[in-house]
C-alpha cells in the first residue's frame, strides 16, 4: 500500500503542478489582453477560446487527486456526525465504493471522447486560424484517474480499519477535521 500511496503522491502532485501553471498561464494571458487590448487595440487571438478549452479544464479536473487525498471534497454530516470512528470508517468505506462506480464512468466515458476527438484531431476554429482542442480532452481521464487511486486507497483503509480496528495508510490518517474557531 506504501508504494501505490507514493506513486498516487507523485501523480497528484504532478497533475495539480500542472493545474497551477495553467491557472498562472491563463492570469498572464487574460491580464495581456486586457491590457493590450485597451492600451493599443490589439487583444491576444484566441484568449477566449485557449481560456475555455485548456486552462479552466486543467483548473477543474488536473487538482482532483490532491482533493481527493486531503479528503477536501464537500461532506454533510447532517447523519454521520455522532457515529463512532469504526462506524464513520464503514459509512465513508461504502460512500467510496459509490464514487468509485462514479469515476470510473467519469474516466470510461472521458477516456473514450478523448480517444475519438484524438482521432479526428478537434479544433475550434477562432478568428484566425483552426485551434487544437483534442489535447485537452485528456485532463478529464487524467485527473479522474488519479482520483480513482485515492478512492481506492481511502476504501482500503477504512474497511482495514473497521474490520482489524488500525488504518493502514501512511499518509494522513483519514480526513482532517474542520477548525470553525473558537466557541468562545
Amino acid at each position: 500500500m506504501k508504494r501505490i500511496e507514493s506513486v498516487a503522491n507523485l501523480l497528484s502532485s504532478l497533475s495539480a503542478g500542472l493545474a497551477g501553471l495553467a491557472m498562472v498561464a491563463m492570469m498572464v494571458q487574460v491580464t495581456l489582453d486586457v491590457a493590450l487590448k485597451y492600451l493599443f487595440h490589439a487583444p491576444i487571438p484566441a484568449t477566449l477560446e485557449t481560456v475555455a478549452s485548456y486552462y479552466m479544464v486543467a483548473v477543474v479536473y488536473l487538482p482532483l487527486g490532491i482533493v481527493t487525498r486531503d479528503h477536501e471534497h464537500i461532506e454533510v454530516e447532517l447523519f454521520t456526525q455522532g457515529l463512532g470512528e469504526r462506524a464513520l470508517s464503514m459509512v465513508k468505506g461504502l460512500a467510496g465504493l459509490l464514487m468509485i462506480a462514479y469515476v470510473a464512468v467519469l474516466i470510461y466515458r472521458g477516456g473514450g471522447e478523448a480517444i475519438r476527438m484524438t482521432i479526428i484531431k478537434e479544433s475550434w476554429e477562432t478568428a484566425i486560424w483552426d485551434m487544437y482542442v483534442w489535447p485537452s480532452r485528456w485532463f478529464v481521464p487524467i485527473g479522474c484517474s488519479v482520483m480513482m487511486l485515492y478512492l481506492i486507497i481511502h476504501v482500503v483503509d477504512n474497511f482495514a480499519f473497521f474490520f482489524g480496528g488500525r488504518r493502514i495508510m501512511t499518509s494522513g490518517t483519514g480526513p482532517r477535521k474542520m477548525d470553525l474557531g473558537d466557541d468562545d
